[in-house]
Order: C-alpha cells, then sequence, then structure tokens
C-alpha cells in the first residue's frame, strides 16, 4: 500500500512539475477552447476578438471595458446577432488569459426575435451601389459588389474564398458549403470579369474587414445604413428580385443552392440539373448584371 502510495506521489510530483515547467500560452488555451468550434466560427471569434482589443487598446482589460465595448458596438448599430457571437468570442479570450469574466446572464445580447426586421436593399438601391462603385471605387469594393449581387454570396462565403477557387481559365467560382446550404460552382460571366479577375485571394478576409468595405459603398451610393443592415441585406434583394422575373422556382433554389429536399420533396431527390445551364439561364434575366459593364 505504501509502495502504491510512493507511486502515485512520484507521479502528481512529475505533473506538478511538468505544469509548472511548461505553463500553458494564453493563445494555445484560447486555441483548445475553439477546438469544437467550425473553421468559419473561429475565424469570426478571432476577428471580433481583434476588434475588441483595437477597441480597448491603453485600457484595463475588465468588466467595464467589455461593458463599453457592448455599448459602442450598440451605438454602432451592430446587430444583435454579431452582439451575441462577441460575448462567446470574449468570454473565451478571458477565459484563456486567466481573466476573470463577471458579466451575468441577464447582461447576454437578447436577441428579441419579434422586433428583429430582415433588412433587404432594393433594387435601385443595389443598383446604385454598383453605379457608385464603378465610377469611384477601389477593389476590394468592386469584388465585394460583384460577388454578392451577381451570386447572392453570404458575408461569410465571401470571406472564406481562395484562389483555389476562382478558375480563370475555364471561368467558375467554386463556394464552399456554408449556413447549411450546399457546396456550389457559378460561371463567371463576362460582365463581372474585370471587377473579381484582379483580385487575389491570397487570405481569408475577416468578417469585420468585409463589413468596413461594404459600410464604405454604401456610403459612396449615400444609402443610410441602418440597423441591422448587413452584407445579406444584398443577398435577400437579388434573391426578391429574381422572383419577379418569372423564372422558375426550382431553378431560383438551384442559382441559391439552398437544400430543396426540406421545401420540395422527392421532386427535388430527382431534380439535378447542370449548373451552366441553371447559371445561363439566370443571367439572361439578372436583374443587375448589365450594370457592371
Amino acid at each position: 500500500m505504501e509502495e502504491l502510495q510512493t507511486l502515485v506521489d512520484d507521479i502528481l510530483g512529475e505533473t506538478r512539475a511538468t505544469q509548472r515547467e511548461k505553463p500553458y500560452d494564453p493563445s494555445r488555451k484560447l486555441e483548445l477552447l475553439m477546438r469544437s468550434n467550425k473553421k468559419e466560427t473561429k475565424s469570426v471569434y478571432l476577428s471580433e476578438i481583434n476588434a475588441f482589443l483595437i477597441f480597448a487598446k491603453g485600457k484595463v482589460l475588465d468588466e467595464w471595458t467589455v461593458r463599453e465595448f457592448f455599448e459602442y458596438l450598440e451605438n454602432k448599430g451592430t446587430s444583435r446577432s454579431y452582439q451575441r457571437n462577441c460575448w462567446f468570442a470574449l468570454k473565451k479570450y478571458f477565459k484563456a488569459n486567466g481573466l476573470p469574466w463577471v458579466l451575468e446572464t441577464e447582461d447576454f445580447p437578447k436577441l428579441e426575435r419579434n422586433k428583429i426586421k430582415k433588412i433587404t436593399l432594393s433594387e435601385a438601391e443595389i443598383i446604385s451601389m454598383i453605379e457608385a462603385v464603378k465610377n469611384n471605387g477601389y477593389r476590394e469594393e468592386r469584388v465585394l459588389l460583384a460577388l454578392t449581387a451577381t451570386y447572392g454570396l453570404r458575408c461569410v462565403e465571401f470571406c472564406s474564398l481562395t484562389e483555389k477557387d476562382l478558375n480563370r481559365k475555364e471561368h467558375f467560382l467554386h463556394v464552399q458549403a456554408k449556413k447549411g446550404g450546399e457546396e456550389r460552382f457559378h460561371l463567371v460571366p463576362e460582365e463581372i470579369k474585370s471587377w473579381i479577375y484582379p483580385w487575389k485571394f491570397s487570405q481569408e478576409i475577416a468578417k469585420s474587414t468585409a463589413l468596413s468595405w461594404f459600410d464604405t459603398i454604401l456610403q459612396r451610393a449615400k444609402i443610410e445604413k441602418v440597423r441591422g443592415m448587413g452584407i445579406h441585406a444584398i443577398r435577400r434583394g437579388l434573391f426578391t428580385a429574381l422572383c419577379s422575373t418569372g423564372l422558375p422556382l426550382m431553378r431560383i433554389y438551384d442559382f441559391g443552392k439552398w437544400k430543396k429536399q426540406a421545401q420540395l420533396g422527392m421532386l427535388a431527390e430527382y431534380d439535378n440539373p447542370d449548373f451552366k445551364k441553371v447559371d445561363l439561364l439566370l443571367f439572361e434575366k439578372h436583374p443587375f448584371l448589365s450594370y457592371f459593364n
């Protein structure tokens, strides 16, 4: 029994010694805390942590700085969904750095779903954005607007694009599956080639960076940004317009790559058109393509 206890003491002693000699680096702790999160979620969290650290530069990282940051986000007009993501990201960051997280559950940003308005940009507004960027926009504004207004890319889909996703020789775009949708391919029409081909998708773009480009585009087009308005407002505007063109809803489903099975049953199981034919059909009645020329 004494020998067993001695062995246990030796093991514990070695463990404690190892812990003292090689303490975990905070960045490694954060990596472990985000281990179960998806790649895009990790990217969003790191972007939001970075936004907080920029805001908190020169300040004490405590409860009151966090409260001021959420007040800043509220005044800036960010969505509750964005604020909730910031909450989760900062909680992990504080834990990884051994900082106390004392905010209560009652401080958690509530979604207030009954008050949420899904902002949709109108056809006229999106056209004015294209015209404004065509005349005065920078390369990053051109590539963001061309891809979101042509294909209805979600923000996370745009931010995740890499050089491998854009085939300039065969003229097609690969979009990684996000938000429960399906992996998809698109033709690149002539109208937007000069808008997207010069851009090098060399590294993943932070969501906050893409949103700042979107805000600049709104300013150029003299469109007032309202609470809850983000890049998804372009996607809603595009598909709202497409639904008024008389195109078959099945083909609009294909273009947006939503999962059709839940809505259309077995018909969706058997319907499997070539993406090139779908795109060519959609491009004929696309509400914005001609404005990129």
